[in-house]
């Protein structure tokens, strides 16, 4: 008989197995504003469906309600006088990272004609800029959150 417990264990070490050791995030927790997040980056881009996975999957701290943050949310860790772009306490790899926030949540003006679904929003924080991309790309990085 399995408890959730043991089939959440599972489906990280499934997801562990699954993902290279690179995707994996960092065992720290930063607090911005309330809202814990990850400190580090998985260290580098990877597909939204990725990202998704890895947040799913993730036990830190003692909690398993990790999540692809919205583009709300990673914009407020935005800083333009950092070198990196971001608050101090988060730590990225590259420029980008994903959010949760689809383009049928958030059109964009250029998107007409677009299957929707297929694009995801991300935050370039070397630039402070909003960006979409389609779902087969590896154009985002991946930062969890929680409440």
């Amino acid at each position: 008989m399995f408890h959730n417990h043991g089939c959440k264990v599972l489906l990280f070490f499934l997801a562990a197995w699954i993902l290279p050791v690179s995707d994996v995030l960092s065992a720290e927790i930063t607090v911005v504003d309330g809202r814990q997040w990850t400190a580090e980056s998985n260290g580098k881009p990877v597909k939204w469906s990725t990202a998704d996975q890895i947040c799913d999957a993730l036990e830190l701290g003692g909690y398993d309600d990790w999540v692809v943050p919205s583009l709300t949310q990673l914009a407020s860790l935005h800083d333009p006088l950092q070198a990196s772009g971001t608050i101090g306490q988060i730590q990225i790899s590259s420029c980008c990272v994903w959010s949760s926030t689809t383009l049928l949540e958030k059109q964009a003006d250029d998107s007409d004609g677009l299957q929707l679904q297929y694009y995801r929003w991300g935050f370039m924080f070397d630039g402070g800029l909003e960006y979409y991309a389609v779902h087969i790309f590896d154009d985002g990085e991946v930062l969890c959150t929680r409440n």
